[in-house]
């Protein structure tokens, strides 16, 4: 159950915070946004490394999932004021490079962390000790 709940929240944030990001992103400014999802992005990662139980994790992924729920939206219209000759396109572009990057980052990334992790004695336990031994070499 806790799997699920963990899993689900990121999305359950989109939900919530997709719209009221849209609309932020036309009174204070798509640059703006995208810089708050930016900060959220390149924080987030980093508070795994403080939780320890399964309820920090739901907590850390729902202000994960703020990254994603500003991201989309605000990036999609952020396209679409770039390029008012070829809208749609140029939309079409974002999401199949979007859609391309879900499809193939986690492949991608577990191919790199086994070869990474092949060398090392600890087995596949290294991918979760590699981020630390990036960190504080």
């Amino acid at each position: 159950m806790e799997v699920g709940f963990i899993a689900g929240i990121s999305a359950f944030t989109g939900i919530l915070f997709s719209f009221p990001a849209s609309f932020l992103s036309d009174k204070i400014g798509r640059h703006r946004m995208l810089l708050i999802s930016g900060l959220v992005f390149a924080t987030a990662p980093f508070c795994y490394f403080l939780a320890s139980e399964a309820w920090q994790i739901g907590v850390i992924r729902f202000y994960h999932g703020l990254a994603t729920a500003i991201f989309g939206p605000v990036a999609m219209a952020y396209v679409a004021d770039l390029h008012q000759g070829s809208r749609g396109e140029k939309m079409g572009w974002f999401s199949t490079a979007t859609l391309l990057g879900r499809f193939s980052a986690p492949a991608l990334g577990g191919i790199i962390l086994a070869v990474a992790a092949k060398g090392d004695s600890l087995g596949f336990n290294a991918l979760h000790a590699l981020p630390c031994k990036l960190l504080f070499k």
